[in-house]
């Protein structure tokens, strides 16, 4: 028996295990740590990044990198279509695997790298969810990638990468990375799965079985049993004891394996993901209480269906639960219709309610009031109203007095002015002072006058800035120039500049000089 790792991405697993003659191939995650080192993609033209200075190699004057790179914010990036890092092509042939087992969907991203133009005829085995599901996150990627297309394609760069600054010049095999498939090849590698359910033996040419057992991570997610007459191997992927919507993890199926392979594991566990749930709502409820907004960039799938029920809770605790909730996302209508349908794959809490008869997920009746709202994009038809409708009525700065309750809310009754006599109106107009702390406080000191140089230097002295060079362009303009600060003082007749490379400190300390050396009144 051997085992290969062909991912460099502890969360995005992908190995070769050789056992009894049959080639298998254990997840096949994809890592997108590369996208980190590409220019965002931008669906307008930003004048922003257009005007990024290039950058170049010191000793290099190659005219095919030239606009390559770019450099933001002591960064370099590349200025090209994203590139994705898919599983190491070198240890194994692709056309000699026999079987791909896919734990989850999230560990199914490079499929289509896998099986399309290199060969691949084995078979693929996933649970439905996993398919139906992975289908979506794959579809989402492709939409993404494929509506904000680059004019050009840059790689000449990686002739120089080892002369770039860090951390593009640490980035792994970036030789190896490639441009997203499409949805011919996505439709293609989808095609070759074969739908399994959990404790479901498969046979594999006679030489061995597998079985997927529930690891309780997610819709469908699996743990593989590899079993012959007399050894058992367990492939253990991404698992979870926490009680969710998943069907629990299935603990009684790992037991006496000779062989435990282990992937895909936190890399935050003492982290408790129920109290960072908690404080997660509780101050998104806090913000919307406040009038402000909140935005969660998450999978449309998955963990994002507990945050619809555990926010949807916590804003009603809170009295915010007319605040509306946007769902966008390419698949948001097709995730939400496949957790409701899915139900023998669900928690027995969750497949309970399918037989009162009742939606498994709060979210079905969320929709279903608005209060949770799904669209494609955020130029889709109708978003902008709602989103614009929930901004003004929440900060329009007008009051609002209610004789009796809302539509909306029928049952706030509190927000009714009741018929009492001690119940008065107290008339205020804008910009009228209703304390006297305001009339006894409203002197302001300003400044004014032209900074002595002399005495600049000398305040700077005294700070322990003894390296001052002094710079005079002509105009009133003079430059000071801190060398072991590495920092630029701009001295005009209306304006002072400090450039000192975002050393805050630093510009807080200068600021407060420049502010002694001055007259007030």
């Amino acid at each position: 028996m051997k085992l290969y790792c062909l991912s460099n991405d502890p969360n995005k697993p992908c190995h070769i295990l050789t056992f009894r003659e049959i080639t298998m191939m254990l997840d096949c995650g994809l890592s997108m740590q590369s996208l980190l080192n590409f220019l965002p993609l931008s669906f307008v033209p930003s004048n922003k990044l257009m005007n990024l200075p290039n950058w170049m190699p010191s000793d290099t004057s190659d005219p095919d990198l030239e606009g390559e790179l770019k450099e933001n914010g002591d960064r370099v990036f590349v200025d090209s279509p994203p590139e994705f890092c898919p599983p190491l092509d070198k240890l194994i042939d692709f056309s000699q695997v026999d079987i791909i087992l896919i734990s989850n969907y999230l560990c199914m991203m490079a499929l289509p790298f896998i099986t399309e133009g290199t060969g691949f005829k084995g078979r693929v085995y996933a649970t439905e969810p996993t398919l139906q599901i992975g289908r979506l996150l794959l579809e989402e990627l492709v939409i993404y990638i494929e509506q904000c297309p680059k004019a050009s394609f840059a790689s000449q760069w990686k002739n120089f990468v080892h002369k770039c600054p860090y951390p593009l010049n640490e980035s792994f095999t970036p030789k190896s990375w490639k441009q997203i498939y499409n949805m011919n090849s996505v439709n293609a590698s989808l095609s070759r799965i074969q739908m399994v359910g959990y404790n479901e033996k498969i046979d594999v040419y006679g030489a061995l079985q597998v079985i997927p057992a529930s690891s309780g991570f997610c819709l469908g997610s699996a743990n593989w049993v590899i079993s012959t007459e007399h050894e058992k191997l367990v492939y253990l992927s991404g698992s979870s004891t926490l009680t969710t919507h998943p069907r629990p993890m299935d603990h009684h199926a790992l037991k006496n394996a000779d062989v435990l392979i282990m992937t895909d594991l936190t890399q935050t566990p003492i982290s408790n993901p129920d109290s960072m749930l908690g404080v997660l709502c509780v101050v998104v409820g806090l913000t919307l209480r406040g009038g402000g907004n909140v935005l969660i960039p998450c999978y449309p799938t998955g963990v994002v269906y507990d945050l619809f029920e555990c926010l949807s809770g916590k804003m009603q605790e809170l009295g915010v639960s007319n605040c509306p909730m946007f769902f966008i996302s390419p698949v948001a209508d097709m995730s939400l219709a496949y957790s409701n349908i899915l139900a023998e794959w669900l928690s027995s809490v969750k497949q309970n309610k399918v037989y009162v008869p009742d939606e498994p997920f709060p979210h079905a009746m969320l929709v279903k009031s608005n209060k949770l709202k799904h669209f494609k994009h955020i130029y889709s038809d109708g978003f902008s109203t709602d989103f614009q409708e929930r901004l003004e009525a929440e900060n329009d700065g007008r009051a609002e007095c209610y004789t009796q309750p809302p539509v909306s809310a029928p049952n706030l009754t509190e927000l009714v002015i009741g018929n009492h006599p001690d119940s008065t109106l107290i008339p205020y107009k804008w910009g009228e002072e209703t304390t006297s702390e305001n009339r006894l406080n409203k002197f302001v000191k300003y400044e004014w006058g032209s900074l002595n140089i002399t005495e600049f230097l000398q305040k700077l002295s005294q700070e322990g800035i003894s390296d001052a060079k002094v710079e005079s362009l002509g105009g009133n303009v003079v430059v000071i120039h801190l060398q072991d600060e590495d920092a630029l003082i701009q001295l005009e007749d209306n304006s002072t500049h400090v450039v000192c490379n975002a050393d805050e400190k630093l510009r807080t300390k200068l600021r407060n000089i420049v502010m002694q050396c001055l007259k007030k009144f």
